[in-house]
Formats: structure tokens, C-alpha cells, sequence
């Protein structure tokens, strides 16, 4: 995975021109900390002078020459995070600015007057000014208070210098804080400060040259795929200083890997449903011109919200322009979980080609197409078209391991375990029934779920194949057609035939029981959508039992009451469906119930005569 970050650093080296040490090592801090404020601590030579505002501009990166420090340490120049506060409680806020300007900016500006070499009067009076902003801190706070910014926006932090002519130097034309920048940049993956120096001679592990200076402290912002500050991170005697043996990386590389960082982090990253993933492309057969085409494509073609053709519900997507190109392209998606300070992966898939995402997307198109899912249809299970969100609706929080293994399964389009979607997904319709009283959607989120699996990996079978012998009434006609749309049990399985049609069963003694009582004590019998095998047959005979109590309205439910009863006299005396699974094909009938009345070939929610 490192050597694709290697790859790419060098892809955007050449695209951005980077032909110095200032461009390679400065960082955006827009990107850094989500704002384009930039607040300005203007000194002089008579002292503080106030504060000004400007708003970032990418062409001008090198005003500020940021680059992040360690969170126990400061940064290398003086640009640092804006303070966020509490409207509030603004004791919290000078607190806070005094903290940033005492341990980040005022140290960063005294270690670089100190360590500077051959740099103007003007800028040695300036840094020293800098390093003493803690002293007008109450002012400073004032200054930045009357600017009415956004307390919860956040921001950027830097000084400036006012010249005797009136003209204004930034951190990015101070001598020292461009020396502070390279040493920093150069040193960042030989030194760290919890560890001290990490370097010796041995061969790269990414690029193969062997005899060179390597150090072993790699470090690509934000994705932190290594460290050795912790107690057991280092092989070989715990020795920190003979990290590199570990992980030994050569100068040229270990600079193009830290450029891709925050390029892939804004170009290449989308979120997933609590977790986000990572695109990293590369071509089946090396070529650079290709795989800079390629490249320019993929970073262009985020898909927006408003289009059709999605797999998320994330802002944007990168999923259908891949589909859309040709097998000369493979990604690997690394998932991974954007808490925390460290980068922890918790999902890699590597290899995958266009095709693949083109049989997502055709299975997905296929899902939305099945007579019962079809988005916006009366009676549908489905009110917008399949997607990954309607899985984590299955799988949601507290199932992270099953969602990741199901998105896993779905890249590389291989089965992933009905039982476990049923098992997971009735738990969560339960709850609904309890809670709200939708589980009808969640049933929807899960039968399509279901359905997309099996389109994937062409397990939808073509003709039914009918053991029940339902007889020729035209109820008996209306259960095979039904029964011939679906897939999977309810095809060929008595078992799941039966208790899909007592669900159906049910369904119309509540409608019953809604025109004669307004309303329906006949559910109060569904023991929570906790079925088993003894507990469906009851149902069957209570609903039997009630059909004959209502005289009048009997012919409602009767025949398909017959085709019930030949569903269950097909089964074995002892099922193999689980509980679950039941419970599962018995709340279909009771949502798919109008599908099987008549008239329900035109009019898809109907009711009847039967």
C-alpha cells in the first residue's frame, strides 16, 4: 500500500509543478483545520499592532508556510489552529488563545530565532516580538473577539510583521521560518520527539536500493500507518533508535509518500456511514501516461448528491465514474475509521477492476426493478432506489464487523451469509414494531438486502419450481405468480410458503377486523414477530377460527386459507427454518398481503373479493 503513496506523491509533484522545499513541504491548513479564515496577529516595531482578517487562497499557501507539529510540541512556523470557544464563556477563549500563542506560535518563533543563520535585523526584531505575544495576549483576545468571528468555525492563527514603509511580511517571507519548514520536513521521518533519531544504512523497503541512508520514523499525514512511540512498537530489543530496521525508508521516498497525504485525503477519500475509505488507483499495466490520465479523471469526477446513479448516500462518490471506465484501472479501498488521532484501517480491498463496480451497479439496477421494490410503485417495500445505506440500515452501529464483511462480499461479489441479514435485520424490525410501529421499511432495507446478494453473485433463479399443489382457483394462480417473483426459499420451500401466506392470512383478518371494530386486536397474536414453527400453526388455526366467526366477510380469506393449509401439509414435520427466518417470511405476507388479492395485477395494493 506505501509504494502506491509513493506513486501518487510523485503523480501530484509533477502536477503541481513542485520544484523546490518550501512547496514540498508546506501543508494547506484550510484542509488542516475545515476553514479558510485566516486570522492575522499584526506586530511592529512599536509592539502589537491588532488583528486582520483574510480569507485562505491555495495560490498563496506559501504566506504561511504551515506544516502540523506534534500535539505535544508546536508547529515548525508560526501558523497554527484558531482556538474555537464558547460564545458563552469567553474566559474559556482568552484561555485558550493564551495557551496557542505561549506553547505553539511564541515557541515556534523563539526555536526559529534561535536555530536561524544569516537572516536580516528586521527579522531577528520581528521573531523576538513574536515570541513575547503572550504579553499582549488581553489585547490580542480583544482584537479577535471584535472580529465577530464564528466561535465553533475554527480558523488559522499566524503573525505578521509591519515594516517601517507600512508593507507587510507573513510568516512565509521570514528567512527563519522557511529554514524551521525544511529541517522539519526533511527530518520528519528520522526524528520524533518522544523518540529521538532513526536512521541508518540499509535498503529501502519500497523503492529496493540498497546501501543508502534510510530512516524508519515514515509519517503520512493524515494516514499515520506507523509509529514507534508506543511501549512494544519496535522489534529487536525495544530499541527506538533501531526502528529503521523495521521499516526502513530512503529520503526520496519517504518525501513523495508525505506529499500524497493530504492530496489523497482531499481528492481520494469519501465517507461511509460512520467510517470513510480511501481510493487508490494504479494501472494493470504500468504506463505513467495512462496512469496520470487515469488519475486527472478520477479526481474530476466526484459524483454529486443529485445524481441517479449512486451506491452511497455520502455528499459525494467516486463509484460510478469507475464503472464507467475500462479494465486498464484497478483501486484498492482501504476503510478506515476517521476517530481518533492514529489512522487504523479496518478494511482493505485490493485489485478491484471496473467491472466490478459495474456489476454492482447492474445489480443494484436490478434490485430496483423487482416487482416489490420498485421505488415509488403503491405497496412497494422500497421508497428510493437500493444503496449501501439500506445495508447499514441492516447492519447499523454495534454491527460494525458484519457491515464491513458485507461491503467486503459486495466488491468482490461473493456470498455473504442470508442468516446472518436475517438474524441481525429481525432483531432490528422487532425493536420497530415495539418502538414505532414501522418495520415495514426496515423489512424493506432487508428483503432488498437480500435480493441484492443474490443478484450479485446470479443466484436469481429463472422458472419456479412448485412442490405445493395449490389447486386452480384464481387465489391459487395469484399465490404461484407471487411466489414466482421472489427468490431464494420462498420458490421452492414449503416451509417458507407457509408462513408467508399465514402472514397473508393475517393481513386480511386485520382488514376485517379494521371495517367491523376500527380496529385490529387479532395482532396482539404475533408474539412480537417472534415466531416459531408450533407458534405460525397456531396462527393459522386462530385465523381459521376467526374467518369463520366473521360470516359475512369469511369468502375475504377463505381461499387463500386453503392455499395456507396445502403449503403446510407439503412440509416435513419438523422444519429446518429458524426462528428467525419464520418470523421473517411470515412479516413478508403480512406486508405483500395486497399483492395477492384480486385486481392486484393492475392495481397493486388492492382489496377484494377473494
Amino acid at each position: 500500500m506505501i509504494h502506491q503513496f509513493v506513486e501518487l506523491g510523485e503523480f501530484y509533484r509533477k502536477a503541481e509543478g513542485v520544484d523546490n522545499d518550501l512547496a514540498q513541504f508546506a501543508q494547506d491548513p484550510a484542509q488542516a483545520f475545515r476553514s479558510r479564515t485566516v486570522v492575522v496577529i499584526v506586530f511592529s516595531p512599536a509592539g502589537y499592532e491588532g488583528v486582520q482578517l483574510e480569507e485562505y487562497d491555495h495560490d498563496h499557501r506559501l504566506w504561511y508556510l504551515f506544516r502540523a507539529g506534534p500535539s505535544n510540541g508546536y508547529e515548525p512556523t508560526a501558523t497554527a489552529a484558531m482556538p474555537r470557544w464558547d460564545p458563552d464563556t469567553g474566559g474559556d477563549f482568552e484561555k485558550n488563545v493564551l495557551k496557542k500563542l505561549n506553547k505553539r506560535l511564541a515557541k515556534s518563533a523563539e526555536a526559529a530565532l534561535e536555530a536561524a543563520q544569516n537572516i536580516p535585523e528586521w527579522e531577528r526584531d520581528a521573531l523576538a516580538a513574536f515570541s513575547r505575544a503572550g504579553e499582549s495576549a488581553p489585547k490580542i483576545v480583544s482584537g479577535i473577539a471584535g472580529k465577530n468571528l464564528d466561535s465553533k468555525g475554527g480558523g488559522v492563527l499566524t503573525f505578521a510583521w509591519r515594516m517601517a514603509d507600512g508593507t507587510l511580511r507573513r510568516v512565509g517571507d521570514m528567512e527563519a521560518f522557511k529554514q524551521s519548514l525544511v529541517a522539519a520536513g526533511r527530518s520528519s521521518a528520522s526524528t520524533m520527539r518522544t523518540v529521538g533519531e532513526s536512521s541508518g544504512v540499509g535498503q529501502c523497503s519500497i523503492c529496493g536500493v540498497a546501501g543508502i541512508s534510510v530512516s524508519g520514523l515514515l509519517r503520512i499525514e493524515p494516514f499515520k500507518f506507523y509509529t514507534v512511540d508506543k511501549p512494544g512498537a519496535v522489534s529487536g530489543g525495544f530499541d527506538s533508535t533501531q526502528a529503521w530496521r523495521n521499516f526502513p525508508v530512503c529520503s526520496a521516498c519517504s518525501q513523495r509518500a508525505q506529499f500524497s497525504g493530504e492530496r489523497l485525503k482531499k481528492n481520494l477519500t469519501f465517507n461511509y456511514y460512520g467510517f470513510q475509505y480511501l481510493v487508490l488507483p494504479s494501472v494493470v499495466q504500468p504506463n505513467p501516461t495512462i496512469a496520470h490520465e487515469l488519475l486527472d479523471r478520477l479526481c474530476a469526477a466526484r459524483v454529486n448528491r443529485s445524481a441517479a446513479a449512486r451506491l452511497t448516500d455520502a455528499e459525494d462518490e467516486l463509484l460510478w465514474a469507475v464503472a464507467q471506465e475500462q479494465n486498464v484501472l484497478q483501486l484498492d479501498l482501504v476503510f478506515y475509521d476517521p476517530r481518533g488521532r492514529s489512522f487504523r484501517p479496518v478494511l482493505y480491498v485490493s485489485g478491484l477492476l471496473p467491472s466490478a463496480f459495474r456489476a454492482l451497479f447492474n445489480a443494484r439496477d436490478r434490485v430496483d426493478a423487482h416487482p416489490w421494490l420498485q421505488p415509488g410503485n403503491k405497496g412497494s417495500l422500497l421508497q428510493k432506489p437500493y444503496s449501501f445505506g439500506l445495508l447499514r440500515q441492516i447492519l447499523p452501529e454495534g454491527f460494525h464487523r458484519d457491515f464491513l464483511e458485507a461491503t467486503r462480499a459486495a466488491l468482490v461479489r461473493r456470498d455473504f451469509s442470508e442468516q446472518t441479514l436475517i438474524r441481525i435485520g429481525m432483531q432490528l424490525v422487532r425493536q420497530d414494531s415495539l418502538q414505532s410501529g414501522r418495520w415495514q421499511q426496515r423489512l424493506g432495507c432487508l428483503f432488498a438486502s437480500l435480493q441484492f446478494f443474490r443478484e450479485l453473485t446470479s443466484k436469481v433463479e429463472g422458472e419456479a419450481n412448485m412442490t405445493v399443489q395449490f389447486g386452480d382457483s384464481p387465489q391459487a394462480n395469484r399465490v404461484r405468480r407471487i411466489l414466482s417473483e421472489s427468490n431464494g426459499a420462498l420458490r421452492d420451500n414449503p416451509e417458507a410458503q407457509a408462513a408467508f401466506l399465514t402472514g397473508s392470512c393475517c393481513r386480511r383478518i386485520e382488514q376485517i377486523q379494521d371495517r367491523s371494530l376500527g380496529s385490529a386486536p387479532f395482532r396482539e397474536k404475533y408474539k412480537g414477530l417472534r415466531l416459531s414453527q408450533k407458534a405460525l400453526r397456531q396462527l393459522f388455526v386462530d385465523a381459521s377460527a376467526k374467518a369463520q366467526a366473521y360470516e359475512d366477510d369469511e369468502h375475504i380469506v377463505s381461499n387463500l386459507l386453503t392455499c395456507t393449509a396445502e403449503a403446510f401439509r407439503a412440509c416435513a414435520e419438523s422444519w429446518q427454518l429458524t426462528s428467525d427466518e419464520i418470523s421473517f417470511y411470515f412479516a413478508l405476507g403480512l406486508s405483500l398481503a395486497g399483492r395477492l388479492a384480486k385486481g392486484s395485477e393492475d392495481q397493486e395494493n388492492g382489496s377484494g373479493k377473494q
